[in-house]
């Protein structure tokens, strides 16, 4: 059910994080909305969306982020691989 209510699909934010996963392995939000294209644009809650709805989630690691607090690094689950196949 969680997965339903993140929509997935092409050029949405919650989707070009996801790709950003897909292509680049383990990130940070930080990191993740950079490469998606998203700078500040709320990124960190479209974030928060994919680990809620199962589709990336925490690794246990964590590095430094832009402001330098260290942030947790998260990675595409295998949901995450199997909804963004197709993007």
């Amino acid at each position: 059910e969680a997965a339903k209510a993140v929509a997935l699909r092409a050029g949405t934010q919650a989707a070009r994080i996801a790709v950003a996963y897909r292509d680049n392995g383990e990130l940070t939000d930080d990191e993740a909305g950079r490469l998606a294209g998203l700078g500040h644009a709320g990124y960190w809650k479209r974030c928060s969306d994919l680990r809620r709805a199962g589709i990336i989630e925490p690794t246990g690691e964590t590095r430094p982020g832009r402001s330098g607090e260290r942030q947790r690094v998260c990675g595409l689950t295998a949901l995450g691989r199997t909804l963004t196949a197709n993007l």
